[in-house]
């Protein structure tokens, strides 16, 4: 099911718009089975549905990839992003570049200003871990005596940070700005660690 999943977005991907026959052709499947598949990828957000009507005959549907779908595929996102630093870094030095992914920290923090208000330390920390997921992080957090431990499974920035270690002043300031106590990180996958772990002082 998996394999026909996949051939499907590729169609898509390929083509932008297809109507179910043109599925059913280039996959040698039956309608039913087709439409299954639609379906199921409907389901999970990564095909969405378009009812074409016609001044003659019936209206029919077409179907596209979601921006989900179209985030399944691999991107290059990192070249233009590493380009973009060279530039920046270059016009403005090291440290205008750090004042700079300050504030891109700063303002996706205003973002969740209400979520946050009132909120206590835990509940700041389950906002955290969806708003790093929205990132591309894979974060956890577990109570460890005093404090509380924040670790990142997997780092979006990775290939960027390589070469632009600054790069790690977002997520940084991101997760002081929300948590609103001392933060300390502990652990970093650029430095050779399997995971970024972050200890979070415990109000007391």
């Amino acid at each position: 099911m998996q394999e026909t999943h996949q051939q499907i977005l590729n169609i898509l991907q390929k083509k932008s718009l297809v109507t179910i026959n043109t599925l059913v052709r280039e996959l040698d499947l039956a309608v039913a089975t087709v439409r299954y598949h639609l379906t199921m990828l409907e389901r999970d957000r990564l095909v969405v549905s378009e009812k074409v009507r016609q001044k003659v005959g019936r209206p029919y549907w077409v179907y596209s990839l979601s921006q989900q779908g179209q985030e399944t595929f691999p991107k290059k996102y990192h070249r233009l992003s590493s380009f973009i630093l060279t530039e920046v870094k270059a016009e403005l030095g090291s440290d205008g570049l750090n004042t700079l992914l300050r504030r891109i920290a700063q303002r996706r923090l205003a973002e969740r200003a209400l979520d946050l208000a009132g909120k206590s330390l835990e509940e700041r920390l389950e906002i955290l871990v969806t708003v790093l997921g929205e990132e591309g992080f894979a974060a956890t957090w577990e109570q460890v005596g005093g404090k509380y431990l924040l670790t990142h499974h997997i780092c979006p920035y990775q290939s960027v940070v390589l070469q632009y270690p600054e790069v790690c002043q977002v997520d940084a300031e991101l997760i002081s700005g929300v948590m609103g106590v001392p933060v300390e990180r502990t652990k970093c996958i650029l430095y050779g660690d399997q995971v970024c772990t972050f200890d979070v002082k415990s109000v007391t």
